[in-house]
């Protein structure tokens, strides 16, 4: 992820990070899997990653999904599962909250 430095010098709390996850001729239809390093609600912005490709009158913003309900937690990542389809629509999928827990035996 490549780090927005003006959003992280306001604050770190609201860092904004940007990663191209479906490239151009990605195969269809496709589905990755992101982690984040998030203990608070967030959104996952969706847009097109060249604007040169598209036609003048098509905006490059394709949406956002909020993901939230995560526990108080400090520990773990979030698993965010995004999905191309074959008409080459963008869904998110799934969003969890995966620990680590120690077992002492």
């Amino acid at each position: 992820w490549a780090k927005d430095p003006d959003a992280m010098a306001t604050d770190s709390a609201s860092s904004t990070a940007t990663s191209v996850v479906f490239p151009k001729y990605n195969p269809l239809p496709s589905a990755k899997l992101l982690t984040f390093k998030k203990h608070e609600p967030f959104d996952v912005h969706t847009i097109y990653a060249d604007p040169a490709l598209l036609a003048p009158e098509v905006d490059t913003y394709i949406g956002k999904a909020n993901i939230s309900g995560m526990t108080d937690s400090k520990e773990g990542s979030i698993k965010v599962k995004v999905k191309l389809n074959i008409h080459g629509i963008v869904t998110v999928d799934s969003a969890e909250l995966q620990e680590e827990v120690e077992v002492v035996e």
